[in-house]
């Protein structure tokens, strides 16, 4: 095959053909530019669209054009540049019109990419759809809120809505249908693909959701303290003026911002499990994006089919070993935890204290809360704290407010193929951490070794990977997940109710449920 060209609204773009790891071709184009470099003057102001070219854009290179970051894995370098707003385009051919699935990477919104070689297509895109993967800001460069209309905060979403609306002005000159969009993401992408359908400023860009392991009503997707302000001043200033802090930010060198950034939590916000940085309300901003607070923006969910869900021990991969200070660490801050669980219904103190006790009969028996005998329970205990029991709650107000077709899961399969999870604990207990189900969806060649390929005919994990791509792509497609049964889907998979909340349990094998009740249920 030739190399293809295809025309977009900035000009021409050559491609290339790559040989699947399942045996037939797909086309890729990367390195597409959807907004001007962020730099400059432009650094933590909204993305303005990228510029045209004369003649043919080369688009067969697959370097990776990180955005700034501290890698998780394989080392911990300080890596990429600012130039960095690029996504990459892939399909089996270019007749359509196809489904597009825009996916949206994780990494606690201070790392990750949009890159083959953390997201390598080869197990969707073989499903006859269009995937669209984008970088966007990272860190302070995509999250920086200083309440000023120069630093205002979700930069890195606003990257994303921007690259949504180049995919809808330009991806059918790769056979892709603009009319059928789902984005779908994991993870802290999770919680930024779950903002882009309730902000005002993406109505109309897409027309389903898949949403794995993250939501923006997790405590950790919202920020409402003042870490931002930290910054100036662990780089040397400290100006409590925001305009100086601004000025002074803008003549940072990037990797120095990285640099600092990656210490602004203290030791006690550590311990805590907070995060760096999330996305917050920014009506400072002249084009706010999350213009409400966030019980409001809940409110503002789009009616379309939903896939939402969570791995069944989420919480090993921020375990990182079993040591008696581990336990006297989480039993300090176990007030803290609590609180973290009430936000999911704005719990006011007096009830917050009451589920505080409820919580030590729900999952500990009475037992001393968190030690090496219980671990089980404890990690049952994070797992809802953290992710788990938002999403329970989100699903139980949604299927109330809208007549779309919310398909909810767990994902209980322990499989062969490592995960960024294998990478960044030595698991201690067995279980299914966050990330698991990633290396069955996508070609992750960061997680594999030398030795390692993909998952071969006739194994559970190959059984796993069809069963998962058939279902995601399915929904891409229809809106139905299992819209006919076949041999590695066999299970009709119902949407949840106001009356029953069905979900899927993903396993060694697959079987709907009913959620049962939980603990906030108690109260």
């Amino acid at each position: 095959m030739k190399e293809p060209i295809v025309t977009v609204k900035q000009g021409k773009l050559r491609g290339t053909v790559v040989e699947s790891v399942l045996g037939p071709s797909y086309i890729a184009f990367w390195g597409i530019p959807f907004a001007a470099p962020p730099v400059g003057e432009l650094r933590f102001k909204d993305p303005e669209p990228a510029d045209g070219w004369i003649g043919i854009r080369d688009a067969t290179n697959s370097s990776v054009n990180l955005c700034p970051q501290r890698l998780d894995f394989p080392t911990r370098d300080y890596v990429g540049d600012e130039d960095c707003l690029y996504l990459n385009v892939y399909t089996n051919s270019l007749n359509g019109p196809k489904p597009v699935m825009f996916w949206v990477h994780g990494g606690a919104f201070i790392s990750g990419t949009g890159a083959i070689s953390n997201w390598g297509p080869d197990y969707l895109v073989r499903k006859d759809v269009i995937i669209v993967s984008p970088n966007y800001r990272l860190g302070a460069f995509g999250f920086l809120n200083l309440q000023h209309k120069d630093a205002s905060g979700n930069m890195g979403l606003k990257d994303l809505i921007l690259a949504l609306k180049w995919v809808n002005q330009n991806i059918a000159s790769f056979g892709g249908d603009p009319n059928n969009i789902t984005v779908f993401g994991f993870s802290a992408g999770a919680a930024l693909a779950h903002a882009i359908i309730v902000s005002p400023q993406s109505r109309g860009l897409f027309h389903k959701v898949i949403l794995q392991s993250g939501t923006i009503t997790c405590p950790w997707s919202f920020e409402t303290d003042r870490k931002s302000f930290r910054l100036a001043s662990l780089l040397g200033n400290k100006t409590t003026d925001t305009e100086e802090m601004i000025r002074f930010l803008k003549q940072v060198p990037a990797m120095d911002i990285v640099k600092a950034h990656a210490s602004i939590l203290t030791k006690d916000e550590m311990r805590k499990y907070h995060i760096r940085c999330a996305l917050s309300i920014d009506t400072a901003s002249e084009n706010p994006v999350l213009p409400v607070p966030l019980e409001q923006l809940v409110l503002n969910d789009v009616n379309i089919p939903m896939i939402i869900g969570n791995t069944s021990h989420e919480f090993i991969i921020f375990l990182r070993d079993n040591t008696k200070k581990t336990f006297d660490d989480l039993n300090k801050h176990f007030v803290d935890f609590v609180k973290y669980m009430a936000t999911a219904k704005n719990l006011d103190p007096e009830e917050t204290e009451e589920l505080s006790r409820i919580v030590k009969d729900w999952y500990f028996k009475a037992q001393p809360i968190f030690s090496e005998d219980n671990i089980l329970d404890a990690l049952e205990f994070l797992s809802d704290m953290y992710f788990t029991l938002h999403f329970k709650v989100f699903l139980e107000n949604r299927v109330k407010r809208t007549s779309a077709p919310t398909y909810s899961y767990i994902y209980s399969y322990v499989g062969g193929q490592k995960s960024q999870a294998d990478f960044l604990v030595k698991r201690f207990v067995k279980g299914v951490s966050h990330t698991d189900e990633m290396p069955y969806l996508f070609n992750m060649l960061c997680c594999k070794t030398e030795d390692e390929g993909v998952p071969e005919k006739g194994t559970k994990d190959r059984e796993m990977m069809e069963r998962l791509t058939t279902m995601w792509t399915n929904f891409a497609k229809t809106g139905n997940p299992t819209p006919t049964l076949e041999d590695v889907v066999n299970v009709t998979w119902k949407p949840a109710t106001k009356d029953k909340l069905y979900y899927l349990e993903i396993g060694a094998e697959t079987r709907l449920s009913v959620h049962r009740p939980h603990v906030l249920s108690a109260l």
